[in-house]
Order: C-alpha cells, then sequence, then structure tokens
C-alpha cells in the first residue's frame, strides 16, 4: 500500500517579491510608443504586448520626452512624425541630444512616405523609418534588429 511521506520539505518557499518582478521586467525589453492617435497607439501597442513586450504610451513628443526621463528601462521608441505640440521630428532632435542612437533606438512609423521626411528623419538621426500601414512582421524584424544591435 501506498504511504504519504511525512517528511516536510527542507526546500525554500519560492515567493515572488518585488525584486523579483524587477529582475523579470528589466529582461522584457520596454518600448516607448508616441503618436497623437489613440487607435493607432493602441493598434501598436496590443501587437507590441503580443510578442512580449512591455510597452509606455504617449500622445505626442513632449509626453514622450517626459516619459524617456521618468523610465529608464524604455530601450526603443516607435515614434510618428505628424502630432501637436511637438511633433516626431523635433522629439528626434531633442531626444539625440540626451540619448544617442548607439543607446537608444528610435524608429519613425509614419504614414508620410517620401523620400524628403526619409532624409529628415535620418538626419536627425532615426535609426529606421517605417510607413504606415506596416507590416506587423517587417515591424518587429526592424525592432528585434535594433535592439540587438541597438543601431540598425
Amino acid at each position: 500500500s501506498w504511504k504519504a511521506n511525512k517528511e516536510v520539505s527542507t526546500l525554500p518557499l519560492v515567493t515572488t517579491t518585488q525584486k523579483t518582478r524587477e529582475t523579470l521586467n528589466s529582461r522584457i525589453p520596454t518600448i516607448l510608443v508616441i503618436d497623437d492617435s489613440l487607435t493607432a497607439r493602441q493598434t501598436l501597442t496590443l501587437t507590441l504586448q503580443k510578442f512580449g513586450y512591455q510597452v509606455i504610451q504617449a500622445g505626442d513628443g513632449r509626453e514622450g520626452m517626459e516619459k524617456l526621463r521618468q523610465e529608464s528601462s524604455i530601450q526603443a521608441v516607435f515614434c510618428d512624425v505628424e502630432m501637436p505640440t511637438m511633433n516626431g521630428f523635433e522629439f528626434l532632435s531633442a531626444s539625440r541630444k540626451e540619448y544617442p542612437a548607439e543607446a537608444l533606438p528610435i524608429i519613425m512609423l509614419t504614414s508620410r512616405s517620401g523620400d524628403k521626411h526619409r532624409g529628415i528623419a535620418k538626419l536627425l538621426g532615426a535609426n529606421h523609418y517605417l510607413t504606415k500601414p506596416y507590416l506587423e512582421q517587417e515591424l518587429l524584424q526592424t525592432l528585434q534588429a535594433c535592439l540587438e544591435l541597438v543601431k540598425c
């Protein structure tokens, strides 16, 4: 007959502490999404979360700068070009004064597909330039390349 083992396990209980959560979260890349369109932000956020990323959102460049300064965990940025208060190019210019391209990849994501806008973004220090509507796979591959190489 089967007897229950009455020995008490000497293994320590594993509890999820704040430190453990912080360690786990630090391994999951945090992405800042800046777009004045709530729908665009939410769509991109859901896509990124589906693939395991943490996301912080901002509605314009000024709010994006505030989030960058508040959240040291941000490892990459997706930024629209046309936004009120501080547009994407103004954000790119301001952020590059504090965060070099090698340290913080910024991927412009906009409906503006012309060479003029691409050229301005490159000149201001964008790591990459994608156009809307985007292909989910291309967007994720671009992000992954930027995170791995930190400069794409």
